[in-house]
């Protein structure tokens, strides 16, 4: 009725202004939501693909993490009792500064630091020797089998020899022993 009105220009005009309308209604509606959607998936899809190459060169990489970790795991583990960890530790260290030549001046254990799942075992060496040998006798501890660590280094010169006195704070830490499985009867 009213579109039956109106003259032949005003027709064409008010159908042209309906496609536009309509045409932006339906982009704003469908169109635009589905773009966005598909720009995020396309987002997604490369993240999750980040992901799964992150995952798959860890797959790769997992026997020689597992035995990497084996292999630390036994020489943090506990093997005995609290004393024959801490005699343990003394024996390395004078065995160490034996083979290199140093001369001990003193050794003292310090008390054993629990700190809930490892034990810190901490001893204090006092060693004399050249600055050569001391070199060796720290490269060798930080190279020893028992994962030692140097805390403190506190080197003295001798008056009129070549001859360093050596004040070192080494210690080890140990994890618990091995749970080992429960029989079930």
């Amino acid at each position: 009725m009213i579109f039956s009105s109106l003259s032949k220009r005003e027709r064409k005009i008010t159908v042209t202004t309906a496609i536009i309308v309509g045409a932006c209604a339906i982009f704003n509606l469908f169109i635009y939501p589905t773009i966005i959607r598909w720009q995020r998936l396309g987002e997604e899809i490369t993240k999750l693909n980040v992901d799964l190459y992150k995952m798959e060169r860890n797959l790769q990489l997992r026997d020689r993490i597992e035995s990497e970790y084996r292999k630390y795991e036994r020489q943090i583990l506990t093997t005995g009792s609290n004393e024959e960890e801490i005699a343990n530790l003394l024996r390395e260290v004078e065995t160490l500064s034996r083979h290199i030549g140093l001369y001990m001046r003193s050794i003292r254990p310090f008390p054993i630091q629990d700190e809930g799942f490892y034990r810190k075992y901490t001893v204090q060496v006092e060693v004399e020797g050249e600055m050569r040998t001391i070199g060796k006798f720290l490269y060798s501890l930080q190279n020893s089998p028992q994962l030692l660590k140097v805390e403190r280094l506190q080197i003295n010169a001798r008056t009129a020899t070549e001859m360093l006195r050596t004040n070192l704070l080494i210690s080890r830490v140990s994890a618990g022993r091995k749970k080992e499985a429960k029989s079930e009867i």
